[in-house]
């Protein structure tokens, strides 16, 4: 996921790729209608850890998801579980976002680095 494709686009793609192995289009479409109907499950120990952090810290969703993230949050109750929600190469947004300026980071795993120390000092 680069976020260059809209969730749709990318799951029409998907079904138009399964098609060889599905036998038909039709089946393709089944099988990712299915796949996408799949929600996660919230683990409750991780959401009361979220919970404790947001009361000294800003807590912001990192992701390169899909368009419907959003939408999948709302779903799944967790539109409300985070400060701010940053989806795909707007990571510096969410630094910014969560009060960390001037900092400068490629991709997340730099971003997480960077933020690692801050919330040791807690």
């Amino acid at each position: 996921m680069t976020g260059r494709l809209s969730d749709e686009e990318w799951r029409s793609r998907i079904a138009d790729d399964l098609k060889p192995v599905c036998g038909s289009a039709e089946r393709a479409r089944e099988l990712v209608s299915a796949w996408s109907a799949l929600t996660g499950r919230v683990d409750p120990d991780v959401m009361a850890l979220l919970t404790e952090v947001r009361r000294t810290v800003p807590v912001v969703l990192l992701s390169n998801a899909p368009t419907r993230l959003e939408s999948y949050l709302a779903e799944i109750g967790l539109s409300e579980s985070f400060d701010a929600v940053v989806n795909t190469a707007g990571h510096v947004v969410a630094a910014r976002e969560a009060g960390l300026t001037g900092l400068h980071c490629q991709h997340v795993g730099q971003l997480r680095d960077a933020v690692a120390p801050l919330l040791r000092r807690g």
